[in-house]
């Protein structure tokens, strides 16, 4: 059921239409959300870290353990050593020169220094459960006095 328009109607609409601009335009808002999408959203990782990832998780699959902190700072010991020969390394030829390090010292065994990485770990929970459980009597004396106060009443 559509209305047939004679045709000066419909060029005197079509006219109006151009004088004022025509139809509404979307707001700016979006298209910015739009191009925004297009775009493609988030950004890579750099290379560095996508190789420091790699790393670990091929450490990781080698020692058969769970990854971790304490992966991270295996990586990190083999890291500063490198650092130490060279303090101007690329950060993504330190990563492979770590790797390296960490074949070569294989036959050592890496497993040592992960040791010393869970027992320094320990030390640090030990020394830290000792802080708390020297606030944890304190907040139970001043509950103490709290009781005590409110049976007075």
């Amino acid at each position: 059921m559509s209305v047939q328009l004679p045709d000066n109607v419909k060029n005197q609409l079509e006219q109006l239409l151009e004088q004022a601009g025509g139809r509404k335009k979307q707001s700016k808002k979006t298209s910015k959300k739009i191009s925004k999408k297009q775009k493609g959203g988030k950004r890579e990782l750099p290379q560095a870290i996508k190789d420091r990832i790699a790393l670990a998780k091929f450490i990781v699959d080698d020692l058969k353990v769970k990854g971790g902190v304490q992966i991270q700072r295996l990586i990190k010991i083999y890291a500063d050593k490198i650092k130490a020969k060279d303090p101007n390394i690329d950060a993504i030829k330190l990563v492979a020169e770590a790797k390296k390090a960490y074949l070569a010292d294989k036959p050592n065994g890496p497993h040592d220094k992960l040791k010393k990485i869970a027992e320094e770990k320990t030390r640090t929970k030990q020394k830290k459960d000792t802080s708390v459980g020297g606030a944890r009597k304190s907040s139970k004396k001043s509950s103490k006095k709290m009781s005590d106060k409110s049976q007075k009443w």
